[in-house]
């Protein structure tokens, strides 16, 4: 301490100095905030043009669905006549047997872009969604022990009823966990799946499905929710396409992919407070 006398203009540089830092500070705070509002209003906007053309195709896809659907029938039917009518181990029967199941393929197509158009209101009840995705594992046992898969399961007993459709909840994780298990093609992979109850910002429900497989190339990440986009040889690239809708149309929530080529994909839903119990 120098015990010089504090001036006027010593007051007056501090009170200076003050207000420029108290300015710096509130201007740190006003940007921050527009970080914040422009992430949101960037988010909306990719919702909203993701919904704008789900419901586009949606109706160009059920026409044409619906206008493909009875000739399918119709050779289906007089398929499997042929098959009947005709003796086993030939090759008009083989042939009849090909154009039977290559008929079944198509009408499977077409009931996915149907159920993908979602032309029913979701029947939402109160569901235990522990012990749906606990069945859905079972459903891959085969295969999870097949591939040497390590499951690691965290459910939070706060998450654990949930007011959703029990049919699109168990499609949900049905191709969630079919999509982790086709992408670890190697032995020994591991897949995590977490139940989350979420206290900060908006709250709500959040779940993660992750997987150490070979990842999605950074590329292919926007495009993955678009209708039939896949890199899979086979496939019809309408299984997230489906689950957005499930989570964004039906259940107001959001869906997000992380994931490094290589490294393995997690993906993470988030539904809104008011799929909770009452």
């Amino acid at each position: 301490a120098t015990k010089k006398e504090i001036t006027d203009d010593d007051l007056g540089f501090l009170s200076l100095f003050a207000n420029q830092a108290a300015s710096a500070i509130e201007t740190a705070k006003i940007y921050k905030n527009l970080e914040q509002i422009n992430k949101r209003l960037t988010e909306t906007r990719d919702q909203l043009v993701r919904h704008r053309t789900l419901a586009t195709l949606g109706e160009f896809s059920a026409g044409i669905a619906h206008e493909l659907r009875n000739p399918l029938v119709s050779i289906g039917g007089f398929a499997k006549r042929l098959q009947k009518m005709l003796a086993e181990n030939t090759r008009e029967h083989k042939y009849a047997d090909i154009i039977a199941t290559e008929v079944e393929n198509l009408e499977g197509i077409l009931s996915q872009i149907l159920e993908f158009v979602g032309g029913t209101e979701p029947d939402k009840k109160t569901v235990d969604i522990t012990t749906l995705i606990e069945q859905v594992i079972v459903l891959f046992r085969e295969d999870i022990e097949k591939q040497e898969i390590e499951v690691e399961t965290s459910f939070e007993e706060r998450a654990r009823y949930l007011v959703v459709d029990e049919i699109q909840m168990r499609q949900l994780f049905i191709n969630l966990i079919k999509n982790a298990i086709e992408a670890m093609s190697e032995k020994g992979g591991r897949l995590t799946i977490t139940s989350t109850a979420l206290e900060e910002d908006e709250g709500g429900i959040g779940f993660e499905i992750s997987d150490t497989g070979h990842g999605i190339a950074p590329e292919d990440i926007e495009r993955a929710f678009e209708p039939f986009f896949t890199r899979k040889s086979a496939g019809k690239g309408l299984g997230l396409s489906i689950c957005s809708r499930i989570v964004e149309v039906n259940h107001g929530g959001r869906i997000f992919i992380e994931s490094k080529k290589g490294h393995g994909t997690s993906i993470l839903l988030w539904f809104p407070r008011s799929i909770l119990p009452k």
